[in-house]
């Protein structure tokens, strides 16, 4: 409270002007506390969304090396052989941060699920450095894991074309 003399009188704030600026200080409160809630949940989203991202990215540039061999020294590598068409939409595998299937592909440790789809070229059409292919090859990273991707709180999608040696 300020106070000050002038020839006599005391001029200070009244009881009204506390109240009425201790309101606006506490509204202002309450709605930087509820920014901050939102910075925070969008913080997370968004480093759930890059590390999903790193992964789907982990995955093909591995499988662009090596597109058609199993990934013997990568051990619980999600993605299988891209010159035979396949997909996992019944049954999605699940993956710890480091973008690698968990052990026996259990949810525990598991941060994303993974789903793909692999559309190879047709069976007598694709020979190995004779007559080379393409394969398309779609990818859904989606988190939690444990939740289906209908109620999924974020998921990364990515559909790319690999050629075949």
């Amino acid at each position: 409270m300020i106070c000050t003399t002038y020839r006599g009188k005391i001029k200070a704030f009244s009881l009204v002007e506390v109240v009425i600026a201790l309101g606006i200080f506490v509204f202002a409160g309450f709605a930087l506390i509820g920014l901050l809630s939102v910075g925070v949940q969008s913080n997370r989203d968004s480093k759930e969304q890059l590390q999903a991202a790193n992964i789907i990215e982990f995955l093909c540039s591995t499988r662009r090396v090596v597109p058609t061999t199993s990934i013997s020294a990568q051990p619980n590598f999600p993605l299988p052989d891209l010159s035979i068409s396949a997909n996992n939409f019944t049954l999605p595998i699940y993956l710890t941060w480091d973008g690698l299937e968990t052990p026996g592909n259990t949810q525990a440790g598991a941060i994303f699920g993974l789903l793909y789809n692999i559309t190879a070229p047709a069976p007598g059409t694709y020979t190995p450095k004779i007559n080379p292919g393409f394969s398309t090859v779609y990818i859904c990273i989606y988190w939690p894991a444990e939740a289906p991707l209908t109620s999924a709180s974020g998921h990364v999608e990515l559909t790319s074309t690999f050629a075949l040696p």
